[in-house]
């Protein structure tokens, strides 16, 4: 005997597949890292998923779609002449930062450039930088003094600082993860999507050349940010502070998984373009 619709505050797998165009495989997916909720409600055997959920899903992949091919958005490594946008970006995040802690901030990081220039990364959309990430390569118990905020990011010196060389095991922090404030909420989602997975290509690459990365640290306040490390199968770890801490073992299955994705997405699209560039 056929179940009953659900409540019209749910949706069935059959409904989401059909709105969001995708496979069971994808459906699949999509439950296993967050992004949708299955819930059995008592009386029903299938699983159902709330559809202000899938609709935020769907905005959010539209959106994501629309910044990555019309939009002519970019990621790239950021040059000193980037870093006063970035900060710019990260003011408005910060309205109560005093402009000369942001002037001591901008000569911090361009220093930090000069010790290993490949630290800060945009995303461009139609030539604006619109995002930004940064990371610090450093001991793992600098690491931990920033996330229980026994340190500032900025108090840190550019001898501290270490390179991207083969030999010892990386411990990377990935210091933060910003786009502008005038921007849709999907837009930002997509955005910071982005820039994440520009970050993974650039690990890839990194581990290609034979160096090679420990782990991966980070920490966030905001639901975006909690929402996307959880995307990428970070593990929460103790926080002594109101900000909760993450973790990636390069070495776990999740983090693994997460490499060949990226560096199958990554051959794919280098293929794509070669293709087109011989036409």
């Amino acid at each position: 005997m056929p179940q009953s619709p659900p409540p019209k505050a749910y949706m069935t797998a059959s409904e989401v597949k059909e709105m969001l165009g995708i496979t069971d495989g994808k459906l699949y997916n999509y439950v296993d890292n967050g992004a949708l909720e299955r819930i059995f409600p008592p009386g029903r055997k299938q699983g159902v998923y709330r559809r202000s959920q899938v609709e935020q899903l769907a905005r959010d992949l539209q959106a994501f779609i629309s910044t990555r091919d019309e939009g002519n958005t970019t990621f790239r490594k950021a040059t000193k002449e980037d870093i006063p946008i970035c900060l710019e970006i990260w003011l408005s995040s910060h309205p109560r930062a005093q402009r000369q802690e942001t002037t001591a901030t901008l000569e911090t990081r361009l220093a930090w450039l000069d010790k290993n220039p490949d630290l800060y990364y945009v995303v461009e959309h139609n030539n604006n930088i619109v995002g930004f990430t940064g990371v610090l390569p450093l001991k793992p118990e600098r690491v931990q003094e920033v996330l229980d905020e026994e340190r500032l990011v900025k108090d840190i010196k550019p001898e501290e600082i270490q390179e991207f060389k083969p030999g010892n095991p990386l411990h990377i922090y990935i210091i933060t993860m910003r786009t502008r404030p005038n921007i849709s909420r999907s837009e930002k989602r997509a955005y910071g999507a982005r820039l994440m997975g520009g970050l993974i290509t650039i690990f890839i690459e990194l581990i290609d050349k034979g160096i090679t990365i420990d782990t991966l640290y980070a920490n966030s306040e905001s639901v975006d940010g909690i929402r996307l490390l959880k995307h990428m199968h970070f593990t929460e770890v103790p926080s002594t502070t109101s900000s909760k801490n993450y973790i990636l073992k390069m070495n776990s299955p999740e983090a693994q998984e997460i490499l060949q994705k990226y560096k199958y997405a990554f051959i794919t699209r280098k293929q794509t373009k070669r293709k087109l560039q011989t036409r």
